[in-house]
């Protein structure tokens, strides 16, 4: 059996992008492509496929930073240093985080298990 897990925009809170909430429709990416984003490295198929769906859109995806997890990239995004996709599982950590505001993305995701 292939799960799969629902790909999220992560936003810091207070972002305008936001207030449409969870169960807005998702988000088109052409809309979220001029934000700065936080990234896993550049070597990982999420960050691949993000810099494939803003070469698609004829965009370059704009990387504040680059780091090597879901929750470090959770941090950044809380700290307000950019955006984020990421799949929906990995926004809900076991360390106490204040929540912070997700959308849903308009591309399908990827097999759970699968590296990023």
């Amino acid at each position: 059996m292939v799960l799969r897990d629902r790909l999220v925009l992560v936003l810091p809170a207070g972002h305008p992008l936001a207030a449409r909430g969870a169960d807005a429709q998702p988000l088109p990416f052409a809309e979220a492509a001029e934000l700065d984003f936080v990234s896993l490295p550049r070597q990982t198929s999420l960050a691949q496929r993000l810099a494939a769906e803003s070469a698609a859109i004829g965009r370059r995806l704009r990387v504040r930073i680059h780091v090597r997890s879901f929750d470090a990239i959770c941090q950044m995004v809380a700290a307000g240093l950019g955006v984020a996709v990421l799949p929906q599982a990995a926004t809900s950590s076991p360390v106490p985080w204040p929540p912070w505001p997700c959308r849903p993305w308009p591309t399908t995701s990827s097999p759970a298990g699968r590296s990023p």
